[in-house]
Order: C-alpha cells, then sequence, then structure tokens
C-alpha cells in the first residue's frame, strides 16, 4: 500500500501539463516598479511565502535580452533598448547585466508589467512554448563612438575601497563596508534568478512537469557573493493555505516507510534528469557541461550557462536545502548584524584556504563555516539568534507548506520567534567567534544547531547536525584538517592585538590586517 502512495506522489509531482502560471504560487504581493530582490531578500517584513512568490512573479515577467553587435556609447545603448522593449508593453526596469569578458553583447533582464510585453517579445518556436531569452540587432541604433574602456578601474575602485577601510572608524564599520561591497549585485542576482524561471519553462513545456523552480542556497540565504553558483529545487509546491489538515510530514512516516519514499523519489530524480540531459541544450542555447550527478546526497543535473558564465545545480524536491536555506535567511532578517557578521568569516575562511568546494579539498565546505558562525551565534551569552528548533512550527497551520506531497512546519512571521538582547559589536562578536573556535575540542565535541547546544562526539571527524538531516554534514572532514582552522583562527586573533583598532602608524589595519584586498576581488561573475 506504501508503495503505492509513494508512486502517485512522485507521479503527481511529475505530472503533464504545462501552463505559465502553473509556476507561480497564489500569493499576492504588491510588485511595486523598482522591486529589487537584494533588498527583499533581506527584509524582515517578509515571509517566506511572499519571497518565494515574488521571486516566481518577477522571474515570469522578464526577458533576456541579448543586444549587439554594439557601435555606440552604453547610455545611447540603453535609451535605445528601453525604447525599443517600451514599444513592446509596458516595462517595470531594464537592467544591463555585467560582462564577465570583454563583448561586443550587451545582456539585458527586461521586466514588463503584465504578459503582455513578456508575449510581445519572447521568441515563438514553431512547437508551441515562448522562449524567454531573444536576440536583438539594432539597425537603427544611433551611432557614436563606443565607450572608452578604463584599463585601470578596477585598480580605482581597489584603492578607494582600501581608503575607505582605512578610514573606517570601528572595525564593526568595516565589516559592514566589506559586506556591502561585496555581497552580490542587484543586477547579477537578477540574472541568477532570471534563469531559474527558464529552467522553470522548460521543465514544465518539454518535460511535462508541473514542477516549480525554486531557487535555494548561498543566493536566497542573503550571502551571496557575485560568483554564486545556482541551485535550484524542482518542487511540487504550494503557497495556498491548506485544507487537508491530515497532510503529514515527512517526519511523521516511519524509518522504514521513509527510505522507501526516498528511494521512489529518487529514481524519479534520475529519470527525469537523464531525459532532460538530452534535451535541455535544444531548448536553451549557450549550455554546455550538462551532467547528471547519481552518487551525490540528491541525484543532481549540473550545467553552465556560459553567456552568465553560471554554474547551476538542478534538484528534485530538495526539502533539506530548501528548509535549511529558509532558515538561515530567516536569521540573517532577524538581525542585521547577522549577514554581515556571517559573510566575512565565509570569505574570510575562502581567502586563508581553509573552505573550498570539491573533492579535492580536505577541510571544511563554505557552509559548513556557515554553520560555525551560526552556532556561534547562538551560544554567545546572551544569543543573538536562537537555536534553530525554534524555527520550527509546533503545530500544524493552514500556513504550512507543501513540498512534494508532504506538509512542512516553519515559522514564516518573525514576530513569532522570541527576540535575543545581544548588544555586542560586530568587532566583539567576530574576536569571540576566533576565541571560541581556536579552543573547540572537535575530537570529543558535536555542533547540534537544531538546539544549539554542544553535545558528545567520539570520532575522528567533526560532527555537525541540522534539525533537516539525520546526516553529520562535517563527516568528511577529520579533527586533523579542523586543526588547521584552529591555527588560522590564533593567527588572526594575534595579529589582530595590535591591529584591532585603527592606528597612524599603520595602514592595514582590522579587516585589512585579515583579508588581502586585490582588483580581482571586482570581478562580477
Amino acid at each position: 500500500m506504501f508503495s503505492s502512495i509513494c508512486k502517485r506522489i512522485v507521479a503527481r509531482n511529475i505530472s503533464n501539463s504545462y501552463t505559465m502560471t502553473s509556476q507561480s504560487c497564489n500569493i499576492n504581493v504588491e510588485h511595486q516598479q523598482g522591486f529589487d530582490p537584494r533588498h527583499f531578500l533581506l527584509d524582515p517584513a517578509q515571509n517566506y511565502k511572499q519571497i518565494v512568490s515574488g521571486i516566481q512573479k518577477q522571474g515570469l515577467m522578464s526577458i533576456f535580452l541579448r543586444v549587439g553587435p554594439i557601435n555606440c556609447s552604453s547610455e545611447k545603448l540603453y535609451d535605445f533598448v528601453y525604447s525599443f522593449c517600451a514599444t513592446k508593453g509596458s516595462v517595470l526596469s531594464l537592467t544591463q547585466l555585467p560582462q564577465s569578458h570583454p563583448s561586443d553583447i550587451s545582456n539585458f533582464i527586461v521586466e514588463f508589467a503584465d504578459k503582455r510585453g513578456v508575449e510581445n517579445l519572447s521568441v515563438h518556436s514553431d512547437s508551441g512554448p515562448l522562449i524567454r531569452i531573444a536576440k536583438l540587432t539594432p539597425k537603427d541604433m544611433p551611432g557614436s563612438k563606443p565607450d572608452k574602456v578604463v584599463k585601470d578601474s578596477k585598480e580605482m575602485l581597489c584603492a578607494a575601497f582600501k581608503n575607505k577601510l582605512r578610514n573606517a572608524a570601528t572595525m564593526s564599520e568595516q565589516f559592514e563596508l566589506f559586506f556591502n561591497e561585496f555581497r552580490i549585485s542587484s543586477s547579477v542576482l537578477r540574472g541568477k534568478l532570471f534563469f531559474a524561471s527558464i529552467l522553470g519553462d522548460f521543465f514544465n513545456w518539454h518535460m511535462q512537469t508541473k514542477l516549480v523552480p525554486v531557487p535555494f542556497g548561498t543566493l536566497i540565504s542573503g550571502l551571496a557573493s557575485n560568483n554564486a553558483d545556482l541551485d535550484v529545487s524542482l518542487s511540487n509546491i504550494s503557497c495556498d493555505d491548506i485544507q487537508n489538515q491530515s497532510i503529514l510530514t515527512v517526519s511523521q512516516l516511519t524509518s522504514d516507510a521513509q527510505k522507501r519514499f526516498e528511494k521512489f523519489e529518487r529514481a524519479g530524480a534520475v529519470g527525469l534528469f537523464t531525459n532532460a540531459g538530452k534535451n535541455v541544450q535544444q531548448y536553451i542555447d549557450g549550455l554546455s557541461m550538462v551532467t547528471v550527478i547519481t552518487e551525490a546526497n540528491v541525484p543532481l543535473l549540473a550545467l553552465k550557462y556560459e553567456p552568465l558564465n553560471l554554474d547551476i545545480d538542478i534538484s528534485l524536491e530538495n526539502r533539506v536545502g530548501l528548509k535549511t536555506t529558509w532558515a538561515m535567511n530567516t536569521y540573517i532578517r532577524m538581525n542585521a548584524k547577522v549577514a554581515p557578521f556571517v559573510f566575512f568569516i565565509r570569505e574570510w575562511a575562502k581567502h586563508k584556504n581553509l573552505a573550498a568546494h570539491g573533492l579535492d579539498h580536505k577541510g571544511f565546505s563554505p557552509f559548513m563555516i556557515t554553520c560555525l558562525a551560526f552556532f556561534y551565534l547562538m551560544r554567545v551569552n546572551p544569543p543573538v539568534i536562537p537555536p534553530m528548533h525554534e524555527l520550527l512550527a509546533k503545530h500544524k497551520k493552514k500556513s504550512d507548506l507543501i513540498i512534494g506531497g508532504m506538509r512542512h512546519q516553519i515559522v514564516t512571521d518573525l514576530d513569532s520567534i522570541a527576540t535575543r538582547s545581544n548588544t555586542s559589536s560586530l568587532e566583539e562578536l567576530f574576536l569571540g567567534f576566533l576565541q571560541y573556535f581556536s579552543k573547540f575540542d572537535f575530537e570529543k565535541c558535536r555542533l547540534d544547531l537544531t538546539r544549539g547546544m554542544v553535545g558528545p562526539s567520539s570520532n575522528k571527524f567533526v560532527s555537525i547536525t541540522l534539525p533537516y538531516t539525520h546526516n553529520n554534514i562535517a563527516r568528511n572532514v577529520t579533527v586533523q584538517e579542523a586543526k588547521t582552522f584552529q591555527k588560522e583562527a590564533e593567527l588572526s586573533l594575534r595579529i589582530l592585538e595590535s591591529k584591532v583598532r585603527r592606528s597612524r602608524r599603520s595602514n592595514d589595519w582590522g579587516v585589512s590586517s585579515l583579508y588581502k584586498i586585490t582588483e580581482k576581488m571586482w570581478h562580477r561573475y
């Protein structure tokens, strides 16, 4: 009997009708001109349904427009493209995307107020669907000399930012400056979120599904830099209020039932991605490195979109990824100090080669470093953020999310979470983080983010646990490898003993004494 239930759920998630509106949750979100996802993700007044719905609506009302070859200044080009798009529909915004390398083609995201503009500018294929990636070759573009390439623009930006750090009043101010300078820009974020929407078009039309492409990971947490990858979960997600209160959560299934459910869903993902991998390049021009990965924790379809130099990992019904992302975004929106604190720790760890992706790296991943930072904010006295179990709704509510046929209870209203009264500065929190983990006993202690407590551990691997998965996310990091991280934390503390305060005798103090600022940091992708 359970097998038939599993099959019906998976089959329902990969079902057979295409409509453009099937990707959008039915939430009434006011979509104003100038909507900026970069600020939207950090807005404490929003909840998850509004964030998911707002991003999807913006994607569905947008077109990726490639314009060129270019023979005029960027100012005249922008005016020309805007005027052209305005003949197709009411333009809410026109965003020119930064280039990863010199090119005579410029990329724009055009957001319209309604579907008329989208339909007028989309490419109408013979087989039916609208393809929301268009090419404009302007024959009558006003001629003028192209912009001069300023060879030292990156050097100028670098010098100006170093000067800002040097003249900051405190190290806490430096953290804020660092975060605002190097977090993902609005234009880059728009481009990446739009591509998730394009993937939805492909899976809904060509693969005959009703799956919603839901971005998650660093990009949605609020901690992304410009070179962040795009993680997308194809999910049968409902944002409407739940009428059927008998829908279960995954945790309410027996252990055996969970295993069988995961087995069915995994097989469905492998089949879907194998088929999609054979066809997606025909639908979306510019894709490369299309690979189906079956050995990961969840099956993945990995892609690279060359025009944006964007790496994409697509998963199916990635409930753990979605809920972990939403929890971390909640922490970011809960307290204004969290984002610059965690962002700098992530970037510091990557800068010191303490965190990286890939099988070749021996040590922490950026996500594990993020967990260390959040764990410290739970443990400091008084805490800055609550443990993750407080983000789980205690009772069934109509506002619970249904993902892949299963109920998910998460707190969406920040006002319902007890606030913490920590008044420490960013500087004090960072120094405390370094001191805490330089002495942490990774061999005997486990980081339990569910309860925000230290638990027992007795093996040679680091142990970090979350409420949404039974796995130790650091199970491949040895205690010996963690000691490299601890030594770097000790070294940073020693450096800051003499350079934590602004000094006339040294230009490099605070952040600049720990992180070498170079012009390469101003790359866009």
